[in-house]
């Protein structure tokens, strides 16, 4: 009957899928990403100069300092840090993988082209087409990004495939995308994750995401970031996001931190560890949290030098560089720790 006919195409269109991102899933390992002493500097004009043209040439800006953090597959990693701390110059160089020094590995190897194919970027602002559905979206793009031998059907498939992982039903993936400006359409946490969508369809193992929560409720926001953290947990991916001032509940969503300030970092490691080392540097303005402020509140604060005490900007800007310098000191004390630890020694006969 017509019926049964139809319900054994889509078995077969889902059967489809599975193969599509099974043949990609295969062809995709897990990448884990680490920074050494990583610099970023650009040519910024110089100043001066007078009637006379003898004005000063561009002189190197430096954006990151030496810049050393691990990215670990299966981990949602946050990147935080206040307005110019360098967070969009690092998710740049992670993408690209270039950097002025230092070392930009892909599980233990120096970047090279296949391992900068693995890696995406979600940007922050959607790139959408509002008079298409999400599937129609995906559809167009897995015809230009899949591989031709998979077939127009099976590259159909697996986009409706990926539009399911990230939880849209049959009816939201056919409704028109729309624009955050016009009425009716998708939802602003949908949008973002059909641009997570387009994403995800060469299966990268590694997904940067720039302010994946930027101008969504709490509530959306929440969402968003559940599903990226499935992303990384249930599929092993490796997933950064830059984000600017998380509330406490997303925070506490996120397993790893790196937080930069002025291009170096402050904190490199387990997000719901950073207030409590904060805490005991004893450097003023990173005492502790004050009355109902999160931790990523306070971290940010301590950074900033946004009030929260009676200590003068100049106090706070030099608390921060006390705290770099303090982290930079610790990560140097270990790297001798380990070198020690992986000295060969001798077996007791």
């Amino acid at each position: 009957t017509l019926s049964s006919s139809s319900a054994a195409s889509d078995v077969y269109k889902r059967q489809d899928a599975e193969r599509a991102a099974l043949a990609l899933a295969a062809a995709q390992p897990a990448l884990g990403v680490r920074l050494r002493a990583v610099r970023v500097t650009v040519a910024a004009r110089g100043g001066g100069g007078g009637g006379g043209g003898g004005g000063v040439g561009d002189v190197p800006a430096l954006l990151l300092r030496g810049v050393s953090a691990e990215f670990a597959p299966g981990a949602l990693c946050a990147l935080m840090g206040p307005s110019g701390s360098g967070k969009s110059t690092l998710i740049t160089a992670l993408a690209l993988g270039r950097c002025s020094s230092g070392e930009l590995l892909a599980n233990g190897r120096p970047y090279a082209a296949v391992a900068r194919q693995m890696i995406v970027t979600v940007p922050q602002e959607d790139v959408l087409l509002p008079a298409l559905s999400a599937l129609e979206m995906l559809t167009f793009a897995a015809e230009l990004r899949l591989p031709a031998e998979l077939g127009a059907p099976a590259r159909a498939a697996a986009a409706a495939h990926v539009l399911r992982r990230l939880r849209f039903t049959d009816a939201s993936m056919r409704t028109r995308i729309g624009s955050a400006d016009a009425r009716g359409g998708l939802s602003g946490g949908e949008r973002k994750r059909v641009s997570i969508a387009l994403e995800l369809l060469s299966n990268p193992p590694v997904l940067l995401v720039d302010e994946p929560t930027s101008g969504l409720d709490t509530s959306t926001a929440s969402g968003v970031v559940r599903t990226l953290r499935a992303l990384a947990r249930d599929e092993g991916r490796t997933v950064i996001c830059a984000v600017h001032q998380p509330s406490s509940r997303l925070f506490g969503a996120f397993d790893q931190l790196v937080l930069l300030s002025t291009g170096a970092v402050a904190y490199a490691g387990a997000a719901d560890g950073a207030a409590s080392h904060f805490a005991s540097l004893g450097v003023p303005g990173a005492l502790r949290p004050l009355a109902h402020e999160s931790s990523a509140e306070f971290v940010l604060r301590a950074l900033s030098g946004d009030g929260g005490s009676d200590q003068d900007e100049g106090a706070h800007a030099n608390g921060a560089e006390r705290i770099v310098e303090l982290w930079a000191a610790a990560e140097a004390a270990a790297e001798l720790s380990l070198i020690h630890i992986s000295e060969p020694t001798r077996r007791t006969p």
